[in-house]
């Protein structure tokens, strides 16, 4: 087995890895937001999202810097520029994190702030779920060519 093949098969498990949290996160746990949120609990949403949130940054940050690692490794070692895409998926991922996200999460992990932030919440829930939602279309763009640039290198179908 090639090494080229090891980080091909690598880069499709981060890739998978990430777009499987991430469809967890949109299916379960925004719900979950939506559910506090609608009840006008924002006791709740504060207390459970600066928990919450770091957690799972620090499990995905590192996994997409890996996806794009593993993925321009995949790109260098054989020379397909379709590896790039999985890894421009993964980067857009963090910037889009970073960029439009930043502002509801900074807002719901600020506990402390009970009065204009407590205010704030119904609406930084749902920019913060609809938001994610991308993410998470990302990373299923990101797995599916992944998944089928492994795929077609590895499997030779001939038509005879």
């Amino acid at each position: 087995m090639s090494f080229d093949l090891v980080a091909k098969t690598a880069a499709t498990f981060a890739n998978g890895t990430a777009f499987g949290a991430l469809s967890f996160v949109s299916f379960v746990d925004t719900r979950m937001l939506f559910a506090l949120s609608a009840k006008n609990d924002a006791s709740a949403v504060k207390s459970v999202f600066p928990i919450w949130w770091p957690l799972g940054r620090d499990f995905m940050a590192p996994l997409g810097i890996l996806g794009i690692g593993l993925n321009a490794y995949s790109f260098y070692g054989t020379g397909d520029p379709i590896w790039l895409v999985p890894a421009t998926t993964s980067f857009g991922i963090i910037v889009w994190t970073a960029s439009v996200m930043g502002n509801a999460i900074k807002n719901l992990r600020q506990s402390e702030e009970k009065d204009s932030v407590a205010k704030g919440t119904p609406n930084d829930v749902a920019k913060f779920c609809l938001y994610h939602h991308v993410r998470t279309v990302l990373a299923g763009v990101g797995f599916c060519v992944s998944l089928f640039a492994l795929t077609s290198s590895t499997w030779k179908f001939r038509v005879r």
